[in-house]
């Protein structure tokens, strides 16, 4: 059973090795990430941030009705590459599942054109933009060792409800 590491950990700062082959091994791990990502509520995973220093991380968002977020559908990106970034830049809030109830304020390019082998090892090249585009970059700089913390302009913290 994978475990989330929590805070900053010196694996954490590990930049992640290229996969070399798309084995069931590394299906698997994805499949396991997917299912920590819905457990403790979050959008993507890299694999470092399970311990796993490849060069692999997962996304998916299914937004409830009230959200403003879009969709993004369940997406396994492997040996991920950044051809292209805007010019454009924007900040916005970030959180990350290693640092829980922790949130920055990150600058982060609106465009960005990716390309990635996909589960089956089929090169694709995609753009992406807004929300999505900042998900790819947050889960990105965890695969070269850099953690949100790191470009967060401020720092702040969510106090959990008390229970009445």
């Amino acid at each position: 059973m994978l475990k989330l590491l929590i805070g900053d950990q010196p694996k954490l700062r590990e930049r992640s090795k290229e996969v070399g082959e798309i084995t069931p091994e590394i299906l698997r791990l994805a499949k396991e990430m997917f299912d920590i990502t819905k457990k403790e509520n979050g959008i993507g995973l890299s694999a470092i941030q399970v311990g796993e220093a490849i060069r692999l991380f997962v996304m998916e968002l299914k937004p409830s009705r009230k959200s403003k977020l879009p969709k993004i559908p369940r997406t396994i990106v492997i040996n991920p590459k950044i051809l292209e970034k805007s010019g454009e830049t924007k900040v916005g809030e970030e959180g990350c599942l290693c640092f829980p109830n922790i949130f920055g304020d990150v600058k982060r390019a609106e465009r960005i054109r990716l390309e990635y082998l996909d589960e089956t090892g089929k090169k694709r090249t995609q753009t992406f933009t807004g929300f999505k585009a900042r998900v790819v970059q947050h889960e990105l700089d965890h695969l070269n060792g850099v953690l949100f913390i790191d470009k967060a302009k401020d720092l702040w913290t969510y106090a959990e409800p008390e229970e009445k």
